[in-house]
Formats: structure tokens, sequence, C-alpha cells
């Protein structure tokens, strides 16, 4: 099927029919972070105050026949039936607005400002080191390498009644009891970006450590955590550079195995992951910072 919007009214109109008129099924655009955008289709019970959302993007590309099209409408209904029988998710779904439920659950995580201009007009944010502003999220389900996250918006701060600086608070508190940090040796991942990068640009023998968190999800977040920066260089002995190689995690690299005339070169290092190896949604930032550890202080490296 060559035209998209043809298998995607068709494929609604599955939905529709399979799905009864207890459900509305509508086929909008979902946008995500990075300014990325994806077609999905969104399922909303009557009576419930929940909508699922399964992207449809990228199915189009496996339907050929009309037979493909109905196969992808069963798959997805069955989806949508899964996700129904999961109690303890939808029950946390239905009690979003309750602000003693959401407070606990209430963290924060790590955009690029540039890359989300529109979004950060319509989300509680505050503007950090820079290009890096934090957004706020609720973690609703916790596991290694995943979770169930919403991002908190206008319609939830009005009904929980609590200001910006409020989630700010709640958030610093929560994130790292929730989240802890991991300090990894980047060497004990041979498949790690900026080591085969590294390699490839003749640098196989400088020192990586990855900063992230116990989920590994939005774990660059983690280089602000209070106290986090000096406890590294603690740990490292030196002050570092690092590199928000995507939104879950930072790599560090100390300083004093970097030459004063190979600093510049980082950025680089962090443009060719960015733009090779990493999707655009997962973007963070191409800018490289550094942690002084006698003053203190991270600062963007000019």
């Amino acid at each position: 099927m060559t035209d998209f919007h043809i298998f995607e009214k068709e494929l609604t109109d599955r939905l529709r029919a399979g799905l009864g008129n207890s459900c509305q099924v509508s086929a909008r655009t979902l946008c995500l972070n990075n300014s990325v955008k994806k077609q999905a289709v969104f399922i909303t019970e009557e009576g419930s105050s929940i909508t699922e959302c399964l992207e449809t993007g990228c199915l189009w590309p496996l339907c050929k026949t009309p037979k493909d099209i109905e196969l992808i409408a069963k798959n997805m209904m069955q989806e949508y039936h899964r996700r129904k029988k999961q109690p303890a998710m939808r029950s946390a779904l239905d009690r979003l607005y309750d602000w003693d439920f959401a407070k606990s659950r209430v963290m924060f995580r790590l955009a690029s400002t540039d890359a989300n201009k529109s979004l950060l007009q319509e989300i509680p944010s505050f503007e950090t080191i820079c290009g890096l502003s934090q957004i706020f999220y609720l973690l609703l389900q916790e596991g290694t390498g995943h979770g169930t996250c919403i991002t908190i918006n206008s319609r939830l701060m009005h009904a929980w009644k609590v200001p910006a600086d409020g989630l700010l608070e709640q958030a610093r508190k929560n994130t790292p009891e929730h989240l802890p940090c991991l300090f990894l040796n980047a060497s004990l991942d041979a498949s790690a970006d900026v080591l085969n990068v590294l390699h490839a640009q003749g640098q196989a023998g400088i020192p990586v450590y990855f900063l992230t968190n116990s989920m590994g999800l939005y774990g660059a977040a983690c280089i602000l955590y209070e106290g986090i920066a000096e406890i590294t260089a603690q740990k490292l002995g030196c002050g570092f550079y690092v590199l928000p190689c995507s939104l879950h995690q930072t790599a560090l690299i100390p300083a004093p195995s970097i030459e004063p005339q190979l600093a510049g070169q980082l950025k680089q290092l962090l443009l060719t992951i960015n733009r090779d190896s990493l999707p655009r949604q997962q973007f963070l930032s191409d800018t490289v910072y550094y942690y002084n550890k006698e003053e203190k202080q991270l600062h963007a490296v000019p």
C-alpha cells in the first residue's frame, strides 16, 4: 500500500468496527522529544479518562496486501486489550489528577532547549546549564531499561494546583531517591559508541566513564543531582569533561587524560556520536561541559 493516508483510514475503520461504538478511535500526529513526530492511533473507551496510543507509522511499510492490514488491526486490538488487563497501571492512570498519589512520582529529566522550543512553551520547565532545560514527568512503573512515564503538562498542574517551583522541589527530592546514580566504567561495554569513536580517532587509551541511573532511563539528569558532580570529581581525583551522549547517560572523561591541544576535539567527538549513532529522539546536546573540581562548578566548554 503506497499511500499512508489510505492505510491510516482503512486501519482506523477496521479498529472502529472491531472495538465497537464504546471506543473512540482517531488518527493523529504524536509529538515526541526533540520535535520528533510519529503517526499514531488514539483509542479512548467511553466513560474512561485514559487514552491509549499505538504507533502506526512503523507498521505502514509492512502492509502490502488487504490481508496485511487485517492482521495489523487484529494485533493492535490485542495490544489494546492487553493493556486494559493491567489493573495496577489502569489504577495509576485513573489517579493521575490526584496530587497525593502523584507527588511521590514526580521526576525531572533534561531536554535540549533549542530542539524542544514548541514543547517547552506548553509544559513547566526550568533552564539549567547552557542549552539544557529541566522538564518533569510522572514515573508510574519502574523497570531496568524501561519505565512508564507521562510528561507533566499544564493540565495536570492546574488539576494539582501546584506551581512550577513546587514541582521542581518535589522532583529534586524524588528523582535521586527513586533513580539513584550508577557510575560505570565504559571499558566494560565493548559496544559503547564513545569508545568506538575514540578508537577510530586514535585515542583508544583515554579512560571513559558513564553516569546514568539505576533504570537506565533519562539518566543524563544524574549530573544535576545535588552533590553528584563533586562526589564524581573526588572519585576521579580531578576535574572532568561531560559529554551528553544521550538523554539516558553522560560520558565522563578525566581532564588530565586529555592533552590541552586535544580538548577542542571533544566537541567533534560528541557531534560524531550524536549524528551517526544516536536516534534523534534521544539527542540531548552538542555542547561539551567541564566540571572544575576546585571551583565546584559545571560550565560549557567554549
